[in-house]
């Protein structure tokens, strides 16, 4: 092992072993069953810390990343949300955008992440200073390893890690990864994210038809009950294509260099 990735080692077991704990506390780890995720959950169990792991479920997941979860993390607690993304773009009768995405509001509002946020003492996440640098991340770029927010410590201990720094953990421990990392690089547990890429998107229709489908579905039903959306899309084949092509990240890119450029000839 490299002297600088043991270094980091060093200082992530630091943070979490210099944590104020009552008896009968434990940390509360946001446990999304990504890389990141793995190797945060690998560290606390190495020092022996008290912890509870909690999956924020999506209701988009595919049947390969909830059977990796049962079989490899079966201590995991599922938080689930109010209302499914099916029911809440029913009632939305618009898919969400990078611009609206309600999805996510209605999974961090749910009854069950709330009560989860109440009782912790130490909400402990995987997040890094590096994944600030992409689109939409702006704000992971002042992650510091211990913040404070509503009277309870957050704590990051992977904070300013590297892409490299965590998947050389994974090879060094042998910690296991979901399979969708050797099939298309990442983890996506929530099908056809706004955010993701264009070609993400054309992944998970090729790995995952059987939920893309109802997506799809829902796309049709939104565009057949939302007059607006009539008024902008001329068919529900079309509001499909324009969901899967344009509002992601690329659209998002685009328009951002769009913007800069329109700035620079001012």
């Amino acid at each position: 092992m490299e002297a600088a990735l043991q270094e980091k080692i060093d200082s992530a077991k630091n943070i979490l072993q210099n944590l104020p704990m009552k008896k009968d506390e434990f940390l509360s780890v946001s446990f999304s069953g990504g890389r990141d995720s793995c190797v945060v959950k690998h560290i606390v169990s190495q020092l022996g810390l008290p912890a509870k792991y909690f999956y924020q479920e999506t209701t988009l997941e595919s049947d390969m990343l909830l059977d990796y979860l049962r079989t490899y993390h079966p201590d995991t607690i599922f938080l689930h949300p109010d209302k499914t993304v099916e029911e809440m773009i029913r009632e939305k009768k618009y898919m969400p955008t990078t611009f609206d995405r309600f999805c996510c509001a209605g999974r961090r509002e749910s009854a069950e992440h709330k009560q989860m946020e109440e009782e912790a003492t130490h909400l402990v996440y995987g997040t890094r200073r590096e994944e600030g640098y992409g689109d939409g991340m702006v704000s992971r770029r002042k992650i510091e390893p211990v913040q404070v927010k509503n009277d309870r410590l957050v704590v990051a201990p992977l904070y300013d890690w590297t892409k490299e720094d965590v998947m050389a953990y994974v090879e060094e421990f042998h910690v296991p990864l979901a399979e969708s990392y050797q099939m298309y690089g990442a983890l996506h547990n929530c099908l056809l994210c706004p955010l993701h890429y264009k070609t993400t998107n054309e992944r998970m229709m090729q790995y995952h038809p059987e939920c893309i489908e109802k997506m799809k579905a829902l796309c049709f039903y939104c565009w057949e009950n939302n007059p607006k959306l009539r008024q902008i899309h001329a068919s529900k084949e079309d509001y499909w294509k324009w969901y899967l092509e344009c509002d992601n990240v690329d659209y998002m890119r685009k328009l951002r260099q769009e913007t800069e450029n329109v700035r620079k000839r001012r």
